[in-house]
């Protein structure tokens, strides 16, 4: 009798043991949709790019997209070697046979506290650098910075868009 009610109460403390580390699991591992842009920081037009296979905008030469696409999936918390696919092409952009071409990468989300809009920062030789924040990047507080057009924003108000 003694053991049975060991055995039971041993059973009860492994089941919730093992709900409790499943729940803090999929906590971790929850996903939103976030919007994304594109910041070029090169000399050539990108005519359109993708991330994991949501389509974004066209990006001038040197500049910060002006569109907002929605959405690619993130984690709501931030884990090392977090990692999208990007796939983009400029303007000219050929392959062997003279037809246009793609550029794919794999690149590792730089870390974050609390998620916010997707930047693909693209730079020359395929450098790219993906970053999540709520901060423009044209605010010297972007993990990237635009050069030439920092400025510092004001603070969101509390509740708002970007908290």
């Amino acid at each position: 009798m003694v053991k049975a009610r060991f055995f039971k109460a041993l059973l009860l403390a492994t089941v919730l043991l093992v709900a409790a580390c499943t729940s803090l699991a999929n906590k971790n591992d929850e996903r939103i949709g976030v919007s994304m842009s594109a910041v070029n920081h090169t000399d050539k037009f990108i005519y359109g790019f993708y991330i994991n296979g949501a389509y974004g905008s066209n990006t001038g030469e040197n500049s910060i997209s002006g569109k907002t696409s929605c959405c690619v999936m993130i984690p709501r918390t931030w884990r090392p070697d977090l990692k999208v696919t990007v796939k983009w092409r400029f303007d000219g952009q050929v392959d062997a046979k003279g037809e246009r071409a793609w550029s794919e990468k794999i690149v590792e989300i730089e870390p974050y506290d609390r998620p916010g809009r997707i930047f693909v920062h693209f730079f020359d030789n395929e450098v790219i650098r993906v970053v999540s924040t709520n901060l423009s990047p044209a605010d010297i507080d972007h993990p990237v910075p635009f050069p030439g057009k920092q400025r510092k924003f004001p603070e969101p108000m509390p509740g708002k868009k970007g908290e």
